[in-house]
């Protein structure tokens, strides 16, 4: 906060006193200097429009800065960033099981391959209610719950967007017969296949052509004639896809 103040101040200063010798006949805007012998030097040259920019500058670095120093101490971002660390050894970081929901070694298996699709985080932050975890190749929504003692009691990743996926997702809705080779081999593709041609073939009825897809708050939407759909895909490393929801808006 000192440090954007400092520079703020200073660029706004040496805007003021280097016009000092050019006051217009109307002033733009009044600026007070301290200089006991400047009180005449009540206008500045600075245009309206300029100093707006280096004031929305400033409360963009100032917010920046505080929203860093919020994740930095939130016992969330500290719980994702081990489990991304080390997820083999992330047993540490649950709450104990009582039988409900994926075991920690179900969680550290999706993190790992994660991590195959994302890459390695470079960041997470708070967003609302979820977390965002960004790696070099995409992004992934986390829902985190953490009990009384810090240790994670709910925990579920979703809408992961990535470049593989928006370039998926567009292949199925764009087809009219889709190709089984574009889904990861899995004991049920082939009914997983005919499911989502029967969902695509509604949709279209429904909503008309296929359009293009949108990426919101980190999350997919695939964007028809006559309305839009919310959609979480993710794909491995070839392209073709791991997994697929349509949720109708």
């Amino acid at each position: 906060m000192f440090l954007t103040f400092v520079v703020l101040r200073k660029i706004i200063s040496t805007q003021a006193f280097s016009a000092r010798k050019h006051l217009p006949s109307e002033p733009r805007i009044g600026a007070f200097v301290r200089a006991p012998k400047a009180r005449e030097m009540l206008a500045s040259r600075i245009p309206v429009r300029r100093l707006a920019q280096l004031l929305g500058l400033g409360a963009a670095l100032l917010a920046a800065s505080e929203r860093a120093g919020a994740d930095a101490t939130d016992p969330g971002v500290a719980v994702l960033r081990s489990l991304f660390n080390a997820p083999a050894a992330s047993a540490s970081l649950f709450a104990p099981a009582d039988g409900a929901g994926a075991s920690p070694a179900t969680v550290a298996g999706y993190v790992t391959f994660y991590e195959r699709t994302i890459g390695i985080p470079a960041t997470i932050v708070h967003d609302g209610i979820d977390y965002l975890v960004s790696g070099p190749g995409g992004t992934i929504r986390a829902a985190l719950q953490l009990d009384e003692a810090g240790k994670i009691a709910a925990l579920r990743f979703h809408d992961e967007t990535s470049a593989a996926n928006a370039d998926a997702l567009a292949r199925v809705l764009g087809a009219k017969t889709l190709a089984t080779e574009w889904f990861a081999p899995a004991p049920s593709r082939d009914a997983n296949v005919a499911r989502t041609q029967k969902i695509v073939d509604d949709l279209h009825v429904a909503l008309g052509a296929f359009r293009r897809v949108e990426t919101r708050h980190a999350a997919y939407y695939a964007i028809f004639e006559r309305g839009e759909t919310h959609v979480q895909i993710s794909a491995d490393r070839s392209g073709r896809i791991v997994y697929l929801s349509f949720e109708r808006n």
